[in-house]
């Protein structure tokens, strides 16, 4: 269930205000048994921060950086609610998360037990983005700088939901208001009709999302009515495809910090005004994929006397099948009903592949081994040869076929047999009395 602060404590005066804040603040800390949250530090801390101080500093050390820094900190702690969070375009893979938010942080943490939580990702009030979700009904998009991550997060209840929508809105906007206005970020790109690569480099506010930024760079690039998607990539992470909600203006900002906050002096306003580089670039990619080249598919080899793929007219010019089908359908015949799902079950790969050559080859010996063979090889070798046809054994309409055995009308059928080539007939007649004979004695 949603949880508030006691904010009626907060309005009684200085002094129990400052306590009310600090037993939040300690409230939430003893949560988390195992991660030091720096709650009481007033600079918010990234997860990468968090999870390097506390390896780096005892629980003693940690809790005397966190007296001497009580007085400067003025975080406020505001909401918490349980939720599921999973990517947008797959929410049945959903993770139970627990999300606490203060004036000036957002903590993402795992359930462990009913009253204790790990912690997943500290993130930035100042560095989110958030956007509605019309496919779900109780949950809202939800993402920050890592160059850029954005979850769908669901609530129990819609009162909840809009809640939530409520408190991080104004908490957002409350801390946009102590960022630099505009920040200059790179946009790279290239031409599709000259295959030339540009940048440009372009001015975003806090507002600005990923599909304005975009738009704004199609327009100053002049490409045309191309379909472009912005990327966002750095030097350790691919190209990650932003979905239009994202703020440049955050991960321009947050890769800033993330790269300088160990220089001596770091002021982020300097260094964002003096236009330091940092390691982020957005790209822009056309929507539009190249097809594949699509290669006939070789699946018999030119050679003289095969057997597989080659017109029934060829096979059967004497009014006769080949040596080797015809040995397989005799053996069919006879060893077929013996065997339990002979066209069911598959036959070993490699001993078909070798004797599918041995067949192609016409060799004379071929006749004897098939007569020896096992019968469910050869079922598989019937069918192989069935369909590396050219043609289909059934020439003509399929569907006509289809209705003809459904009506269950015989002087049809026989008309459709009648319109059958010579060595189409020969066929079917010998496969048919085959599986008839494997129907009746199976």
């Amino acid at each position: 269930a949603e949880r508030l602060a006691d904010y009626g404590r907060l309005l009684g005066g200085s002094q129990p205000a400052l306590d009310g804040r600090r037993r939040d603040l300690d409230r939430i800390q003893d949560l988390f048994p195992h991660d030091y949250l720096g709650l009481h530090v007033a600079e918010p801390n990234s997860t990468y921060h968090v999870k390097k101080s506390f390896r780096k500093k005892s629980l003693g050390d940690l809790n005397l950086v966190d007296n001497n820094n009580r007085e400067a900190c003025n975080r406020i702690f505001l909401v918490e609610a349980p939720c599921a969070m999973s990517p947008p375009h797959l929410p049945l893979n959903a993770k139970p998360r627990h999300l606490f938010l203060f004036s000036d942080l957002l903590l993402v943490a795992k359930p462990r037990s009913a009253s204790s939580f790990k912690l997943k990702e500290s993130v930035r009030v100042s560095e989110l983005w958030i956007a509605p979700c019309p496919e779900s009904e109780t949950g809202f998009l939800l993402g920050w700088p890592s160059p850029a991550r954005t979850y769908l997060v669901t609530f129990c209840t819609q009162a909840a939901r809009d809640s939530w929508w409520r408190e991080l809105q104004q908490a957002l906007e409350a801390q946009l208001r102590l960022e630099p206005p505009t920040t200059n970020i790179k946009v790279v790109f290239r031409d599709p009709l000259s295959g030339t690569e540009c940048s440009k480099t372009l001015g975003v506010g806090p507002e600005m999302n990923s599909g304005d930024v975009a738009r704004l760079a199609l327009d100053e690039s002049r490409v045309g009515d191309w379909a472009y998607t912005l990327y966002a990539r750095d030097r350790d992470n691919a190209p990650c495809p932003l979905l239009g909600c994202e703020r440049p203006h955050s991960i321009q900002l947050a890769r800033l910090r993330q790269s300088l906050c160990a220089e001596e002096g770091f002021d982020l306003t300097h260094c964002n005004n003096n236009r330091i580089p940092s390691d982020i670039v957005f790209e822009l990619k056309p929507n539009i994929k190249p097809s594949p080249r699509k290669t006939p598919l070789k699946l018999f080899r030119k050679t003289t006397g095969r057997v597989f793929g080659v017109p029934l007219s060829r096979l059967c010019a004497n009014n006769a099948l080949p040596p080797a089908i015809a040995s397989c359908l005799r053996a069919l015949f006879q060893r077929g009903p013996h065997t339990q799902g002979i066209f069911r079950r598959c036959a070993s790969a490699r001993a078909l592949r070798e004797l599918r050559e041995k067949v192609d080859t016409q060799s004379a010996a071929v006749c004897e081994e098939i007569a020896n063979t096992p019968a469910l090889l050869l079922a598989a070798l019937l069918k192989d040869f069935l369909r590396s046809l050219p043609e289909p054994l059934l020439a003509g309409n399929a569907q006509e076929w289809l209705n003809v055995a459904a009506s269950g009308r015989t002087d049809h059928l026989r008309r459709l047999l009648g319109l059958l080539p010579r060595e189409n007939h020969l066929l079917l007649a010998n496969v048919v009395c085959v599986l008839f004979n494997i129907a009746k004695r199976a």
